[in-house]
């Protein structure tokens, strides 16, 4: 399956300039996705394990870290011998635990405007194996550049 969410949308592209609502600029090193339908199920878009979740956001925190990405969930992904985290963020609520193995196209949550966040959506990020870096989703996600 290999698709984030039902009939994706990107709302906002990996490595776009944004101005935040304080007036700050940052680098968006990730990828909004809607879906089309008003389902708001998140999948796994490669399979590995769930190296972290995130699921005590506390709403009245929003803008204060940890919260600022909602709940979240962290896959370790092995692809072309490379080791990736996936971090799904802006999630109400997750289905998968620490340590659970998870094939691609599994439901792992659902989205909301929860976190640092404007409109209900899920970021996706992938950090290297040292997480010293960020790559684009789409650049390891083939299935994903047709959205």
């Amino acid at each position: 399956m290999k698709t984030i969410v039902r009939e994706p949308v990107i709302t906002s592209p990996f490595g776009v300039v944004r101005t935040l609502p304080d007036g700050r600029q940052d680098i968006h090193m990730g990828i909004d996705f809607i879906s089309k339908t008003n389902d708001r199920t998140v999948f796994c878009v490669a399979q590995g394990f769930v190296a972290y979740d995130f699921d005590d956001y506390c709403a009245i925190r929003r803008y204060e870290k940890p919260n600022t990405g909602g709940n979240m969930v962290i896959i370790t992904c092995v692809i072309g011998g490379k080791t990736f985290h996936f971090r799904y963020l802006h999630l109400e609520r997750n289905n998968v635990v620490k340590g659970q193995v998870v094939p691609d196209g599994m439901p792992i949550g659902v989205y909301g405007d929860v976190g640092y966040s404007f409109g209900a959506h899920v970021h996706l990020d992938v950090f290297t194996a040292d997480w010293s870096g960020k790559v684009n989703p789409l650049e390891l996600i083939p299935l994903l550049k047709g959205v």
